[in-house]
Order: C-alpha cells, then structure tokens, then sequence
C-alpha cells in the first residue's frame, strides 16, 4: 500500500504466506496477523492486535498504539513506542492469558478452566460492533488447582492407602479426596487405572454382577467435577447399581454392585447423590462452559471395533450416525436417550467413556 491503509473493521491477512506492506500509516478497529505484515508509519487499531503462529513477523517502524495487544506465539518488532492498556507477550500460556483477560475482556471471551481466549468470538464482536472490554476493572480469576489441596488432604492416610492400592501407585497419583468420607481417587493416565478407596475399602472390579441388557437404566446420575475434568456416572438396573468414574476422553473404570432388591438400590444411589453433590455438579446434558455432555460407546466384540455416539441438545437427540430426533421437550429427549442407550447395548455395544469440549465431535458444531 503506497500511502496510508485506513479500514473501519477487522484487517485480517491471508495467512503465513502473505506478505502486507504499509509505506504510511495503518489503521484499523481490529488486526490479526499471522503472516509478514510491515507497518513504515504507525499502527493505530482501536480494540485487538493479535499475532497468530510463529513463522512470520509483525514489524511497526512509527509506533504502536492498540488498547489490547496479544502477541501470542507471534513476532511482534515496534521501533517506536509501544502504546498498549494491556499486552499479553510472546511466549505467554495459555492459563496466564486467560486469567489475565478476566480482568478485561468480557466473560463471554475467556475460559479459564480450558485456558483460553476466544479469539475468534473477539473479532466476531468487534466486526459487529459489540463490547469487548469490561467497563471497569474485574478480579483476576484463576484456574483452580486440579490436585487436592493440602488442606483437603489434611487427616488421611494417603500414603497408607496408596500403599495399599497398588505397588506402582503413588501418592502424586490422588486426584480427588474427600475428609469428610475418607474417599480417594487414585489416577495415572497410561500408568494406574482409576482406583477408589471409599474411606473404608478399594472398590474392585472382580466378577461384575450380570446386567440385563435388554433393560433401560432405571435412573441414571452423572457428575462433573471442573477440577480434573472428572467424571462419574451412576446408572440403576432395578437391584444393580452400575458406576462409571475418568476424565474427559480419558480413561474410565467401571464398578457394579448387585443389591438384595431395587428398593435397596434406590436407596444406595440417594446416598450417592449426597456424598457426591458438592464436590461435582450433577449434569444431564450440558457440561458448563463446555458445551453438549456426549456419551461415546464401543463395541469391540467384532472383526473391526466399532464406536458411536449422543448428545442430547435442547430438546433434540443427535447421534453420531446422523440421527436427529426432536421432541416436544428436554425430558421427552432424554427418555428417548435412555431408549437409544439400552438398543446400543443390545447390540454389543458399552459406555467407553464421558467427554464434552474441546473432545466431543457432536457438539462442535
């Protein structure tokens, strides 16, 4: 551009092999960059400038002024001065950019348990000419720690029961605690399996109890813990409680306990939904701030394994297989999810495991 480049809107190059050079002065209301872009004057952008990968070069001969500068991976060359209310540095997390955010983005444009901002969702506000920034300064927010605190395992006996667990166990492996029960999780991905100590004994695997595959759950309890990514599902087959503990697109363990008649059964998933309301958020469809709960199944009984999934989304069943059923409401959805889980049984088919956002292929859309 031989002068002056002047947009009313986002400027956004054509990637890393592009090439933009400015001989006088850039301006703009948002600019994202990830290929060479070469500024003689200076850049003036009223909200964002975003670098995006490493390959190329942002480069401002006059000075740079913006109200938010994320250089993200991206190199970014001023040899005038930099005017920036916040700026984000090369080589930043994504945790800290998140956190630091809070304090000025609007909620709508940060996560900080995935430990990102939503770039894409910025400039789609700022081409639409909708509020990025908070009005006032917020409290900064900070992802809370997926281990238990220390307060948390103040009075148990871990390393007791780590050695009790398994020879490769260790105490670094506990991924939930509660004092008030005495439960542990123990977990490794790729090197200990989910192993729960209930605050009296190891829940195990052995000889499962037999499940009537021809039957609906009679209820069902799913729990998400935001610290971990932890999940737990607890399914009731008349007198056979059936549950199923991991971490998003993770690993996963199930247990399965047969009871003296479904009464009893009933009975032990209350105490269940007690002990574990608190600690984990019951869910039924949504996980927040992530998006459609997706149940993923395998059936491996096969020459060629094979996988399916659902989500239920408003009022609509949504498979893998391209089913899309509606339903007068949330409830009418979920009973007819039961329906699908149970046929999917019957047709060799279990629960692999539990994921939502950034994992779940259904709710991407």
């Amino acid at each position: 551009m031989l002068g002056d480049l002047v947009v009313d809107g986002v400027l956004d190059d054509c990637g890393p092999d592009s090439t933009i050079v400015v001989v006088g002065r850039c301006v703009a209301q948002g600019l994202r960059t990830s290929g060479n872009f070469l500024v003689l004057g200076d850049l003036v952008v009223r909200d964002v400038i975003q670098g995006v990968y490493n390959d190329e070069s942002l480069v401002v001969a006059g000075d740079l002024s913006t109200r938010f500068l994320d250089e993200n991976d991206h190199d970014v060359a001023c040899y005038g001065d930099i005017h920036a209310e916040h700026h984000l540095e090369n080589g930043r997390s994504g945790g800290e950019a998140a956190s630091l955010a809070s304090t000025f983005l609007v909620p709508e444009l940060w996560n900080i348990d995935l430990e990102e901002i939503h770039h894409d969702d910025l400039f789609d506000r700022i081409r639409r000419n909708e509020p990025v920034f908070t009005a006032t300064s917020q409290e900064r927010q900070v992802r809370e720690p997926d281990a238990p605190t220390p307060e948390e395992l103040e009075g148990l006996d871990i390393e007791g029961i780590v050695a009790r667990a398994s020879a490769h166990a260790r105490a670094t492996d506990v991924v939930y605690a509660q004092r008030a029960t005495g439960e542990v999780w123990l977990l490794r991905p790729g090197g200990l399996p989910l192993t729960i100590y209930d605050g009296e004994k190891f829940l195990e695997e052995g000889t499962l109890p037999a499940l009537d595959v021809r039957r609906r759950a009679s209820e069902r309890l799913t729990f998400w813990r935001r610290r971990g990514d932890l999940f737990l599902e607890i399914e009731r087959f008349d007198a056979v409680i059936q549950l199923h503990g991991g971490y998003n697109n993770g690993t996963m363990r199930t247990f399965r306990f047969a009871f003296e008649g479904p009464d009893a059964a009933a009975r032990e998933m209350r105490r269940l939904e007690a002990r574990y309301t608190g600690d984990f958020l019951r869910v039924t469809t949504t996980v927040p701030g992530r998006g459609p709960l997706e149940r993923e199944l395998a059936n491996y009984s096969g020459p060629k394994s094979e996988y399916t999934s659902a989500i239920v989304q408003g009022s609509t069943l949504i498979t893998r297989e391209g089913e899309r059923r509606g339903f007068d409401d949330e409830a009418a959805a979920l009973s007819a999810l039961e329906d699908w889980l149970a046929g999917k049984r019957q047709a060799g088919f279990d629960l692999k495991i539990l994921e939502w956002k950034p994992y779940g292929l259904l709710g991407q859309g």
